[in-house]
């Protein structure tokens, strides 16, 4: 959800979601700096704490860079607010074929570029569509898009895109995601792809106006934007990596919004009379990934003790006073379609010895596991950490900065054994099994 409709600092602010469930915060008695035009600046903290690396749409992997994002870009259509259904954005309308292979969107007209760069048009939407596809562009999505056969510019506001296949999730699955943003094509080509990617442009309600890199990020309020001028007149957002912190600055008036996770911010919070809070569920998981090219987690035996050893309802109430519900499937509750009849596999570390000796390690063995500092990464790996102990696997938290973290899984698989990983896109139950389990998901290396 985005900041453009009226924002003030008792209204929730619904950024990308949280991990299963996520706190957001408006501050209680503080400050509001106005601008000149009469309009209130908000300052936000920047999701999940951590600090932007970069808003090209076709190569952002981190959830902070997103939450940025979508505030700058517009896509083909957008989610109902809680309602994990589509609505028209740039495209007021669509048809899909019978065989679902061609897509044809209807685009608003006189939708306007940040900082000049004129009018959003069909040529517009195919040259991002073209450009997600495109293995030379650097795109991390090209697996999203490897059926897309080809684009075609009716007129200036008509686009129609072709698949070589059916692609039936398309609508829910790809476009209101960040691989379904609009790029203007002729920013891109003038700016080149290294500039682009630190100074965006967009169609979305705010503009890109600068960045301290660690201190903040600041957005402008786009009053072109086709849904009407924002209230705020800037948008600043901070990078706050520990929870306390975000909630004692939030009761000083030093920060209006924020997202957290962690029970012991959520405890705090609630008692504070001054903070106004709303529970947001979201369609994210986090669990554990092996790596079977190394020893032992090569052997089964080893990989179903570690699943036995680990008990899931005991984080989930301990560690997340029940804020984070425990999962034993890829589909969290929101999720459309999802069946109730599911089989379990309880905790049960007895079993999870056995499984060791038979495995040949009755006296257990060493591994680590990559985990991302933000808060709510850290505590579930350090309960993980403790249970493993239990049935003697010791275990080493390799904690890293989340972009030192996000470098290490993808170039340097080869050295981590067990990646505490975290995964949400849609609501569609498709993009949720493609996404985790297609390999064409993943680029090579």
């Amino acid at each position: 959800m985005r900041l453009a409709k009226a924002v003030s600092r008792r209204r929730f602010l619904k950024g990308v979601g949280g991990t299963a469930a996520a706190l957001s915060l408006a501050g209680g008695p503080g400050r509001l700096v106005w601008s000149q035009d009469g309009r209130p600046e908000l300052f936000v903290r920047l999701f999940t704490g951590a600090d932007m690396t970069q808003l090209d749409p076709a190569k952002m992997g981190v959830a902070a860079d997103w939450f940025i994002a979508n505030q700058i870009f517009s896509g083909l259509v957008r989610f109902i607010p809680g309602a994990g259904d589509v609505e028209p954005d740039l495209a007021e309308r669509w048809e899909i074929s019978d065989d679902a292979r061609e897509f044809t969107f209807f685009l608003r007209q006189g939708v306007q570029w940040h900082r000049g760069f004129g009018e959003v048009t069909a040529e517009d939407v195919a040259f991002t569509f073209e450009r997600y596809a495109d293995p030379s562009s650097g795109s991390i999505f090209t697996g999203n898009y490897r059926t897309l056969s080809g684009t075609e510019v009716i007129d200036r506001y008509t686009v129609k895109l072709v698949f070589s296949e059916p692609n039936v999730p398309f609508i829910l699955s790809d476009l209101p995601l960040r691989h379904g943003f609009i790029l203007p094509k002729n920013a891109l080509q003038e700016l080149g792809d290294e500039a682009f990617a630190q100074n965006p442009v967009g169609s979305g309600p705010f503009s890109f106006e600068g960045r301290i890199p660690g201190t903040e990020v600041v957005l402008a309020a786009h009053d072109a934007y086709y849904a009407g001028a924002p209230t705020v007149s800037k948008v600043r957002m901070l990078p706050i990596i520990d929870e306390t912190a975000v909630v004692v600055a939030l009761k000083r008036g030093e920060i209006d919004i924020a997202n957290l996770t962690t029970s012991e911010a959520r405890s705090d919070a609630l008692e504070d009379a001054g903070l106004s809070v709303t529970e947001q569920r979201s369609i994210a998981q986090r669990y554990l990934m092996f790596n079977p090219t190394v020893e032992p987690l090569d052997q089964v035996e080893v990989r179903r003790a570690i699943h036995d050893a680990i008990d899931r309802p005991s984080i989930s109430r301990f560690v997340y006073d029940n804020l984070h519900p425990a999962a034993f499937t890829y589909f969290p509750p929101t999720v459309k379609f999802q069946s109730g009849e599911i089989t379990t596999y309880d905790y049960d570390p007895d079993r999870a010895r056995a499984l060791l000796a038979e495995a040949g390690l009755p006296n257990g063995f060493s591994t680590s596991i990559l985990v991302s500092n933000r808060a709510v990464s850290t505590s579930m790996a350090e309960a993980i950490q403790a249970m493993l102990a239990e049935v003697g696997i010791d275990v080493t938290l390799d904690i890293l900065e989340h972009g030192a973290y996000t470098a290490k899984r993808k170039e340097d698989p080869d050295n981590v054994p067990i990646l505490q990983h975290h995964f949400g896109r849609s609501s569609d139950p498709d993009s949720i099994l493609s996404g985790a389990l297609d390999s064409s998901s993943f680029q090579p290396g």
